[in-house]
């Protein structure tokens, strides 16, 4: 696989992506609120129907499951990245010592995560 400019450009949109979803869904939420106290406080002969409080409420769901959704930077490249290093010829034949190493580190780096805090031991 190779890694193009355009490849590049993409990794370095994930996060400037995934900032913005935050954001508008901060906003829309706050919006949402904002409105439908409004329309229930002040304004008592407009109703506000079944389907505009839901649209008013899933805008920030659907803003906050597409931030959950786009990886950040560090992932796409980790995607891209250590399939390639990993499957080369070069790391598997010409140093199986780097290779070795490498998937020890990650084991003990994946134990690591899956340890109760305050133990020494792995889960059981």
């Amino acid at each position: 696989m190779t890694i193009d400019a355009t490849m590049i450009y993409l990794w370095q949109l994930a996060d400037s992506l995934r900032s913005l979803m935050g954001a508008l869904a901060f906003v829309s939420f706050f919006a949402a609120f904002a409105v439908i106290l409004w329309c229930a406080m002040w304004i008592e002969e407009t109703k506000l129907k079944r389907w505009q409080v839901v649209l008013l409420l899933a805008t920030p769901v659907v803003f906050s499951v597409l931030r959950a959704l786009i990886p950040t930077s560090k992932t796409v490249a980790m995607m891209v990245v250590v399939p390639g290093i990993v499957e080369s010829r070069v790391i598997k034949e010409d140093l199986p010592e780097v290779y070795d190493a490498a998937l020890k580190a990650l084991k003990s780096q994946l134990g690591t995560a899956n340890r109760e805090p305050g133990t020494d031991e792995g889960t059981r």
